[in-house]
């Protein structure tokens, strides 16, 4: 089978039964978002071609998924696609009681020396999230959005002119249905 069919099917069954947060939506639909966006143009060939693409459906099963590992990954899908899928792990999971603004600081150092290939899925990762997150609460977009400006400066800028300009127009499209927000509460 295909690696990227079998990143499709073990990415579902990692995920089985979790929802998006703002959405209630399934959450395998974000990563099947990711991987199908880096189908497009030419990210898969010039960043890792199936090896990309599997990462993307694989992106969040570290985070996410307690009974997977990084040798598991190794293991079933080969080195290249479980390295991409920890690179972009953020490595603040392993210190939940470090404040906030501290966690998210070592992600984005972290972020700031990963492969190429890494920070397109972290890009296009992030991108979904901003056109997911209309449900969430007024406080909480302004901290996504501003936690997301620090990320895209420190280590995704000049990744890809496509991708962020993608990226641009979904956090300016979040910015503005903030702004939008607080007018009609004033």
């Amino acid at each position: 089978m295909n690696i990227i069919m079998e990143a499709a099917k073990y990415a579902d069954m990692a995920h089985g039964g979790q929802k998006r947060k703002y959405s209630n939506r399934p959450y395998i639909e974000h990563p099947g978002r990711v991987a199908a966006r880096l189908t497009r143009d030419s990210y898969s060939s010039y960043c890792g071609g199936e090896n990309l693409i599997a990462a993307a459906w694989l992106h969040d099963v570290l985070e996410d998924c307690a009974d997977v590992s990084h040798e598991g990954l190794s293991i079933t899908f080969g080195r290249q696609v479980a390295d991409l899928v920890l690179e972009v792990t953020n490595p603040s999971k392993q210190f939940p009681d470090l404040p906030r603004h501290a966690r998210k600081a070592l992600d984005r150092d972290h972020l700031a020396g990963a492969s190429h290939g890494a920070k397109i899925i972290k890009l296009v990762d992030r991108t979904d999230n901003l056109l997911d997150m209309l449900g969430a609460d007024r406080d909480f977009k302004q901290l996504y959005l501003d936690e997301t400006r620090l990320l895209y400066q420190r280590a995704l800028r000049e990744t890809s002119h496509q991708l962020e300009k993608e990226f641009n127009e979904a956090f300016d499209s979040l910015q503005a249905s903030l702004d939008q927000s607080l007018v009609k509460e004033s």
